[in-house]
């Protein structure tokens, strides 16, 4: 835990919105909110119900302006009866949201908040969560010579540390290969479970971040390949990926209904067009494909939890 937690806290503290010259996030990009946008207005079109939206890891508050420039677009109503709650540890990126958010100063209210220590206190309507659960603490399992081990991280990589017991590890691993070394986001998991707790009824999260659910996911790369860079590092910022699967089953236990995608095919029903990956300066988005033939994947996906 402190390896990721410290080094990411100091990193997204001291750097706040320049992080964006390190690498490329769809925070950054335009369809995704937009999208979300499009749903959320769909959903409430015709009521006058008060809407709370929450966003944990806010970034520099673009995902939040796009969603609320196109929601005050789409439905006037439904945008004044909003309150947009944006929530983060560091006063940097708060502050900068803040700024790029002036234009929607009256929906906007911003807290500090620790997502591995603070427990949610404003019930929600519609929470967002985009690229966070990757930047969260990580414990790490493999099989080895057919007995499941925790691993930890050492100057030469990773060590098999100790045996473990842990069902969810257990019946994970069953379907692995050997010594691949497998991510399991219980920090994230936890977060869900205590965010859901303040959920309304009939809320939902929508949880969008890079990671792997289908076998094709694993076992096509090489084993060492997949545990050299099964942590990552970008400038002084540490990730790992999101084990989908895993959050998944997690959220069944805590009666949550789950529903998974791949993000370019939530942007596609939405949108209701063949989508592509596109990289400009800074960022990832989605556009319309000249090509609609063609498939692509990019590695992320769309997790929503219904209330």
């Amino acid at each position: 835990m402190d390896f990721f937690y410290l080094e990411n806290k100091a990193y997204y503290t001291r750097k706040g919105t320049k992080i964006y010259g390190d690498f490329l996030t769809y925070g950054q990009g335009k369809m995704l909110a937009q999208c979300n946008a499009i749903e959320l207005c769909r959903k409430y079109a015709n009521t006058d119900k008060e809407i709370v939206v929450c966003e944990y890891g806010v970034g520099d508050g673009n995902f939040a302006k796009i969603f609320l420039d196109n929601t005050k677009k789409i439905d006037k109503e439904i945008y004044a009866n909003m309150s947009y709650f944006l929530f983060d540890f560091s006063e940097k990126m708060l502050m900068g949201a803040k700024r790029k958010l002036s234009s929607h100063s009256s929906k906007i209210h911003v807290e500090r908040f620790d997502v591995l220590f603070d427990t949610p206190a404003i019930g929600f309507d519609y929470c967002r969560i985009n690229e966070l659960l990757t930047d969260l603490p990580a414990r790490f399992f493999a099989k080895k010579d057919g007995s499941f081990y925790e691993c930890k991280i050492s100057k030469d990589g990773f060590r098999f540390a100790s045996k473990t017991k842990n069902t969810d590890v257990i019946l994970f691993l069953e379907r692995i290969d050997e010594k691949r070394i497998i991510p399991f986001n219980f920090f994230a998991a936890e977060f869900i479970a205590k965010l859901s707790a303040k959920a309304k009824k009939g809320a939902w999260i929508d949880i969008f971040d890079y990671g792997f659910y289908s076998p094709r996911d694993i076992l096509d790369v090489p084993i060492d390949a997949w545990n050299k860079t099964v942590v990552r590092k970008y400038a002084k910022q540490i990730t790992t990926d999101l084990n989908f699967v895993y959050l998944l089953s997690a959220g069944a236990s805590f009666g949550l209904r789950g529903q998974i995608e791949k993000q370019i095919e939530y942007a596609e029903k939405i949108i209701g067009r063949k989508l592509c990956v596109v990289e400009r300066k800074n960022l990832l988005d989605y556009s319309i494909s000249r090509h609609p033939e063609m498939t692509e994947d990019d590695g992320f996906y769309h997790l929503r939890f219904m209330v």
